[in-house]
């Protein structure tokens, strides 16, 4: 029996500023970019893979797969590195959807939910804290929910994204067959690709998408279990199963700088 672990990037958004990347269209090339705190919790769910893969000071027999964005590979490293395995395996099956071209149209025909987000993203940059901040977060999960519930909601039942779980897909088989030959497998990814896994594996409509993507924490980690022989997989390869989805305990330690790097 193999494993992979389906990995979210860090927190992303270290060129965003502030609202630019609304305007010009350009939400990845902004959002690109592991932040400060993105880069501290790559290294926590690193330490965390450690744990459950390696053996005290041996290096742990693991594979590392990435998508080619920039916020995934900086992410594969950090867990290359700790669990010392080889560099990072970049598959472009593992890239995100892009939002220039999912969720920009959608905030175009929808101009007071961008604003909304605009603002929200404004405040949360600017660092608001104590109740003030939990109040900011709660905004900016609540206008993110409505973007992702509208714009995601539409993309699925096109062929956009047919074509997008068909290439997620083979990427999965091809994690497969590394985990049965290696034992195990680390993914770093982004939570579109980690939601349409999930769906096809635990066999849900590819409606639950949208909701399942607004759920995935930052360097959360999913668990798919691969047997030795065909199984209840059913979106691709035979022999791949949930066994959980979305953990992010691991966030709830304090990081070398004595932080929670949960939110």
């Amino acid at each position: 029996m193999g494993v992979i672990y389906l990995v979210r990037h860090g927190q992303a958004g270290a060129g965003m500023g502030g609202v630019g990347s609304l305007d010009d269209g350009a939400v990845e090339k902004h959002y690109d970019g592991l932040t400060a705190r993105g880069r501290r919790q790559a290294e926590v769910v690193a330490r965390s893979l450690v744990e459950r893969i390696g053996r005290p000071g041996e290096p742990a027999a693991a594979t590392v797969f990435c998508g080619p964005l920039h916020r995934q590979h900086d992410t594969a490293l950090a867990v290359a590195s700790a669990l010392g395995a080889g560099a990072p395996v970049s598959d472009p099956a593992w890239k995100e959807f892009d939002s220039d071209t999912v969720v920009v149209p959608w905030l175009r025909r929808n101009p007071g939910t961008a604003r909304r987000l605009q603002g929200v993203m404004q405040d949360a940059r600017r660092g608001a804290a104590g109740a003030a901040g939990a109040e900011v977060g709660a905004g900016v999960e609540s206008v993110v929910g409505e973007v992702l519930d509208g714009a995601l909601g539409e993309w699925v039942e096109g062929a956009g994204f047919r074509e997008f779980r068909e290439t997620v897909l083979g990427g999965l088989d091809r994690a497969t067959a590394a985990a049965r030959a290696d034992g195990a497998v680390v993914v770093a990814t982004s939570a579109g690709v980690i939601a349409t896994c999930t769906a096809a594996v635990s066999g849900l409509p590819h409606q639950a998408v949208p909701s399942l993507v607004g759920t995935v924490f930052n360097a959360s980690v999913t668990v798919l279990r691969v047997a030795d022989d065909a199984g209840r997989h059913r979106g691709g390869g035979a022999g791949v199963d949930l066994v959980s989805f979305n953990e992010h305990a691991h966030l709830d330690r304090a990081d070398a700088r004595g932080d929670l790097t949960v939110i």
